[in-house]
């Protein structure tokens, strides 16, 4: 279930919890992590010389950018891209 799924005092609580993490301000700091990491990631696309968009860059790139904006490390970002759509977080 998303954030947009929740009402009343569970999505209010929810939303000050992430607010602060995903303002425009916070957001807009982040931009060269976003477009280094970005860029990590069509680097090994190119390299691997083959891709599935979705697994090697979709799924990946929004995972780390969300981790790290909420200041979570990223290193197992393969099992928060797992758990943050259901979140509503990605």
């Amino acid at each position: 279930m998303g954030v947009s799924e929740i009402d009343g005092p569970d999505h209010a609580d929810l939303r000050r919890v992430l607010n602060p993490h995903m303002s425009p301000r916070r957001v807009e700091q982040l931009r060269p992590r976003k477009e280094e990491i970005s860029t990590w990631f069509l680097d090994e696309v190119i390299e691997a010389g083959r891709a599935d968009l979705v697994l090697d860059y979709a799924t990946p790139v929004p995972a780390v950018l969300t981790l790290e904006s909420m200041g979570m490390p990223a290193e197992n970002w393969d099992y928060y891209a797992g758990v943050l759509p259901r979140l509503g977080l990605l």
